[in-house]
């Protein structure tokens, strides 16, 4: 009740019950149930912890009413990574069900050393042995390391395994406004493959340069002018242990551009410090250039929508450039070439995904395309509403009984 907050709160985990491990938590939990049929909640430790280290904590929910006890009703998994000059701390996790029994199999995060790490949940208690392997270090061409704080997403491989999905970037510190430094968009294939996953075993792909074009909508005569840019259209020849064992193991995009002023791909901070999403096979997210410039609000940045899998443009453009319900040619940036990144100036956070409108029923209505949106709250406040291509299924896909 608002006389008595503490009422509704079950329970809070906090530095004292974790000292050494728990930093500052910018990350989200995620709720899930365990492999012991108990729920829990599973999330990174945090930046600028005490120790320094980058691990994982597994907290059943309901046991944590009573108070917190290592290794009894909390366990913090320590990835074993040595820690360097400066602090360590993992980000936020996502978790898979891979064999579908509605219970974690593993859990995947990155931390700000750029390692992306695998945490096997598959046979989980308090007490049992859990493998963590680190599937990834994300290095720019130089070998510089690019520090990873948002979660990743994660979706089956059509070829077995999983694909995990994170970007890269920090903007946390004063100093992280001006790093100028190349981040980049990863799609990683948690394979059967006894190879380590490396730039060089990826298949690169590369922004062309930005276009600026205005589209009419052909009805209305409304004119909207956009900045745009696209990737190419190549896509893996996956790793076969037979047929391809020299095969790719991911895909990689780096987050870089090419102005109109610009004779070749140029670093702006281009970075990615928000969540992506999976909608339908296609990875959505948004990538952020910020600016220490008081007057503008947060600086600019793109949403991109690319295939999940290959990391090649889309086939249907995925926004509606003139507004006119179709996804078409109108809604191209040339012959054939979709777009994959829309310029958001101010910069906006992750866009929430919002079905079509209810349908036109009855004698009266005309033929209704299906749009989609995709909701922009941008830094400075505004919000906006972008139309796009909506999922192969924006309905109920099955239900649970819960009463049983």
């Amino acid at each position: 009740s608002e006389s008595a907050p503490g009422s509704t709160v079950l329970w809070e985990f906090t530095s004292a019950d974790d000292s050494s491990n728990l930093g500052y938590s910018y990350g989200r939990p995620v709720i899930a149930k365990l492999q012991d049929g108990k729920w829990a909640a599973i999330f990174g430790n945090g930046y600028n912890s005490t120790s320094g280290k980058a691990g994982l904590y597994v907290a059943y929910i309901e046991a944590g009413k009573t108070g917190w006890a290592s290794g009894t009703n909390f366990r913090f998994i320590d990835t074993g990574a040595a820690v360097g000059t400066s602090p360590n701390g993992l980000s936020t996790p996502t978790v898979v069900d891979v064999d579908g029994d509605g219970k974690v199999d593993a859990a995947y995060a990155g931390d700000l050393y750029g390692n992306v790490w695998k945490f096997d949940l598959s046979s989980f208690t308090m007490g049992s042995a859990v493998t963590v392997k680190k599937l990834f270090s994300a290095v720019d061409s130089g070998g510089k390391a690019q520090p990873i704080t948002v979660g990743p997403e994660a979706m089956l491989h059509p070829k077995g395994g999983v694909l995990v999905l994170v970007g890269t970037g920090k903007g946390i510190e004063d100093a992280d406004v001006a790093d100028m430094s190349v981040q980049t968009f990863y799609g990683l294939w948690d394979s059967a493959s006894p190879d380590v996953i490396t730039r060089s075993r990826m298949l690169k792909h590369v922004f062309e340069p930005n276009v600026k074009i205005t589209s009419v909508n052909a009805k209305t005569l409304a004119s909207y002018s956009y900045e745009l840019r696209t990737v190419d259209t190549a896509t893996p020849n996956w790793w076969d242990a037979v047929s391809n064992p020299t095969g790719p193991l991911g895909w990689y995009v780096d987050l870089v551009e090419q102005k109109a002023a610009d004779s070749a791909l140029k670093a702006y901070g281009e970075r990615v410090i928000e969540d992506p999403i999976i909608d339908a096979g296609r990875i959505v997210f948004v990538s952020a250039t910020p600016t220490n410039d008081p007057c503008n609000g947060g600086g600019e940045g793109w949403i991109n929508v690319m295939d999940a899998v290959t990391g090649a443009r889309l086939v249907v453009p995925p926004f509606d450039l003139n507004h006119d319900g179709a996804f078409d040619d109108p809604d191209r940036i040339g012959v054939g070439k979709s777009p994959t990144s829309r310029r958001v100036s101010p910069v906006g956070g992750l866009p929430t995904l919002l079905g079509p409108e209810p349908p036109c029923v009855g004698a009266a209505c005309s033929a209704q395309p299906k749009v989609c949106y995709q909701e922009i709250k941008r830094s400075d406040g505004s919000t906006e509403m972008i139309p796009a291509s909506c999922s192969a299924s924006t309905g109920r896909l099955n239900w649970r009984d819960l009463s049983r």
